[in-house]
């Protein structure tokens, strides 16, 4: 029997072959010969840029003139070895809204995501151990290049298959206690958060966004209490599950033939939430501005089509008012990017890359927030 919770570090030492080898077995893999599969020796090396976990490429050895068949390598997923960004994890139950998603909750909804071999968490440390497969035909997307109009549609898509089959996520999944559900005292602590660390996030990068972002982001904390009222003033707009931090960096977009078209990752930020403001988080910050003002109409359009079309959705026909009200939950969510940004880029370890994704979210979404006229909804 495999242990549960597992290293890097252990699973790239002299035990990760057998640790790999047994786990396949418990998981049913086997060979075209349908034989068990039998790990000779494991490589490691780090993909991703993630910064609040560590991703780690495991490539395997099998015994000379074996049958093919077994993976050539999979992606191991575990906590952050930096302090501060392992902190903030076991803070927000991180790591527990991963280990959520991928045991009670992938097989439940239709947004394409990795599939998991192996997922086991440590209540007590927060520790956890996430062995999915390596999809090594997909690209992860460009999230300071953005992407294009194809792309975002297919973004659009997935979005759909996440939000529709957990539409009304109340009565539709009798099981979800382990989701957040933000509600008003926890929307102030945000709030408390947010205004806490503006000050710093101006400092440290109030001259590369400009004064427009500054001023957008200093606006926001003043009116993110106004925020939540009037996303709760739509009446025809259902709570479902949301990823939260839906941008390009968690998609994998396919790259070679046989590979899946978009792969959603990164399911640590997963709460109750409404589903249009996901897809404002993607487009506000994954198009460049003038691309996404040119096709944002359409990209939500398409969304509210999959919305009824996603296999096991329960979201039925899309009426008048519910298309009003999506839209303006929609230009209500551009403001979610901006509150990522300011956020986020406070209390996780600083990189190079960090600090320039930060910036470019923070340009972004608060010009989508003027050219959806966001600052007259909540005056």
């Amino acid at each position: 029997m495999v242990a549960a919770v597992v290293t890097a570090e252990f699973l790239a030492g002299p035990d990760g072959p057998g640790w790999f080898t047994d786990m396949f077995a418990g998981v049913g893999l086997s060979n075209v010969a349908s034989e068990p599969l039998q790990i000779t020796g494991v490589t490691a090396r780090p993909v991703g840029t993630g910064q609040v976990g560590e991703s780690i490429r495991f490539t395997f050895t099998y015994p000379e003139g074996s049958p093919p068949g077994g993976p050539d390598s999979v992606i191991g997923k575990f906590p952050s070895q930096d302090p501060q960004s392992r902190a903030t994890a076991r803070m927000t139950e991180t790591y527990e809204r991963e280990f959520g998603f991928y045991s009670s909750l992938r097989d439940r909804v239709a947004i394409r995501t990795p599939q998991a071999h192996h997922i086991a968490i440590d209540p007590a440390s927060g520790d956890f151990t996430l062995i999915m497969e390596d999809l090594s035909g997909s690209v992860q997307g460009d999230q300071l290049g953005g992407c294009d109009f194809a792309s975002a549609l297919l973004i659009a898509e997935a979005a759909a298959g996440l939000h529709a089959p957990t539409w009304d996520v109340g009565n539709t999944l009798d099981d979800a206690d382990w989701l957040a559900s933000p509600d008003e005292a926890t929307t102030r602590d945000r709030v408390a958060l947010f205004q806490a660390v503006l000050p710093g996030f101006i400092d440290r990068y109030g001259e590369r966004i400009g004064p427009d972002a500054v001023a957008a982001a200093e606006w926001l904390s003043t009116r993110l209490l106004d925020l939540r009222t009037a996303f709760y003033d739509l009446s025809a707009l259902a709570a479902c599950v949301v990823h939260n931090d839906f941008r390009l960096d968690n998609m994998l977009f396919g790259a070679q033939e046989g590979a899946p078209a978009l792969t959603t990752v990164d399911w640590q930020t997963l709460s109750v939430g409404f589903g249009p403001v996901d897809l404002a988080y993607a487009l506000g910050s994954g198009m460049l501005p003038d691309l996404r003002e040119r096709h944002e109409a359409d990209v939500f359009e398409c969304y509210l089509g999959h919305l009824s079309a996603t296999p096991g959705s329960k979201v039925g026909a899309i009426s008048e008012q519910m298309r009003t009200e999506m839209w303006d939950a929609y230009r209500l969510g551009s403001t979610s990017g901006l509150a990522m940004a300011v956020v986020a880029s406070m209390i996780v370890v600083r990189t190079e890359r960090g600090d320039e994704m930060f910036s470019v979210m923070a340009e972004r979404h608060a010009a989508q927030m003027a050219a959806l006229g966001v600052f007259g909804m909540l005056a």
